[in-house]
């Protein structure tokens, strides 16, 4: 399971007022726009994609389902790590290595779930549902996700008038894919 700290973590860099972490976009927003919290905002997302899936796949699979515990569980214990996860440290250059290091890690567990066949966050499940019916690379389809669920972002952020950040880690997925496909070669 991938670390949940990372997403509130990443959202507490503070490179803006309220940084957004790539898939914490909209939960962000909606959070901004709601008095819920971005748990349960994660929550409602997650249940759309694991919705998405199932539209997509057209057949309930027992990964999509076991999605669903693992949404609620992501979402309490993100409202939790917001608690629990100190703000922002003042010096930007500590800040630029915190994003980066967390951008790394995030890809990497991303890359291993998808690769290990475990269960995954609806993020992930609904992409890798996409890339599987168009036959198209994982880290691909990541790309366009974060790059839509950004565009989606910023006419919720222009309406609301919160503050607009985001993250994309689809291209370090691919560098991921391309060191596993250079290892099996060896």
């Amino acid at each position: 399971m991938r670390c949940p700290y990372k997403i509130p973590f990443s959202c507490r860099i503070h490179f803006h007022s309220e940084p957004i972490h790539y898939q914490a976009t909209l939960p962000y927003a909606f959070k901004e726009m709601t008095p819920i919290s971005f748990g349960v905002a994660n929550i409602m997302l997650y249940m759309v994609l694991v919705v998405a899936q199932l539209l997509i796949e057209r057949k309930l699979k027992m990964d999509m389902l076991l999605e669903v515990p693992f949404s609620f569980i992501m979402g309490y214990i993100l409202d939790l790590y917001q608690i629990i996860i100190p703000a922002s440290p003042e010096s930007l250059g500590l800040r630029i290595v915190i994003l980066l290091a967390g951008n790394i890690c995030i890809a990497f567990g991303v890359y291993t779930m998808v690769q290990s066949h475990l269960v995954l966050a609806p993020v992930d499940g609904v992409i890798l549902s996409i890339s599987n019916h168009y036959n198209k690379a994982y880290s691909l389809c990541k790309n366009c996700f974060d790059i839509t669920m950004i565009a989606a972002t910023i006419i919720l952020c222009l309406v609301t008038r919160s503050p607009l950040y985001g993250i994309c880690v689809g291209r370090i997925i691919k560098w991921f894919e391309i060191k596993q496909v250079s290892l099996i070669r060896s």
